[in-house]
């Protein structure tokens, strides 16, 4: 027995291409991005300026950059291929609100309070995420955020049917956390799910009557009923 996702969920996540082309069948909007390979030649087609760069199989923003002009586009494509062999390429939103929330079970699920995590800068960065706190990290749950998150509540409502719709469908199993981002007309997005070990997000169940004792028993029992 095991706490978390089975191979199939587990391998979505960690392939953030994939992922997002799982959420857009499923009719949740996703920003518009281009797949580049090692070894191809890269040319945008339709996708507009500002966009990001990232690996696609990597997370906690390393490897990840914001690419303004074209100018820009080989050095932030040389810095993601050292992580990864395949590249995803995405429109930027300006001034975007990311909201997370995390989700638990083994169906049928429950979810916890929203999170809107506060970047130092144009994005939420490694140091945002782990080391702004003096050494005395936490992970995410040291960042720093608003909780629940500062946005209206039908955005609220339109992530958590979202988070439920996607875990349900890659068959999601004990707790993960999914990742949205809103822009200034209050569409929502998908960004990417986390599933362990990329995120327990203890801090958002304390909120919903959870404390990290009590949620780990929870976890164990799930892992142990997946089980049998």
């Amino acid at each position: 027995p095991y706490v978390g996702c089975g191979v199939t969920a587990s391998g979505v996540k960690i392939d953030k291409y994939l992922a997002k082309k799982i959420a857009a069948s499923l009719g949740i909007k996703v920003l518009a991005d281009q797949l580049v390979a090692r070894g191809e030649k890269t040319k945008l087609g339709k996708l507009k300026y500002p966009v990001f760069v990232k690996p696609v199989g990597l997370g906690s923003s390393i490897g990840l950059s914001r690419v303004e002009k074209e100018s820009e586009l080989v050095g932030a494509l040389e810095v993601a291929f050292c992580y990864d062999d395949r590249v995803m390429i995405e429109e930027a939103i300006t001034d975007p609100k990311e909201v997370n929330v995390s989700i638990m079970g083994n169906g049928p699920y429950e979810l916890s309070v929203t999170e809107q995590p506060v970047a130092s800068g144009e994005i939420l960065s490694f140091d945002d995420k782990y080391t702004a706190q003096s050494g005395k990290s936490q992970g995410m749950a040291s960042a720093q955020r608003h909780i629940p998150a500062k946005v209206d509540a039908k955005i609220i409502k339109q992530v958590e049917e979202n988070a439920l719709t996607f875990f349900r469908a890659i068959g999601g199993k004990g707790i993960a956390r999914v990742d949205f981002m809103i822009d200034k007309k209050g569409s929502v997005f998908f960004n990417e799910i986390n599933t362990l070990p990329g995120s327990l997000a203890f801090y958002l169940w304390e909120k919903r009557g959870w404390p990290f004792p009590k949620l780990v028993t929870k976890l164990v029992a799930l892992a142990s009923e997946e089980f049998e």
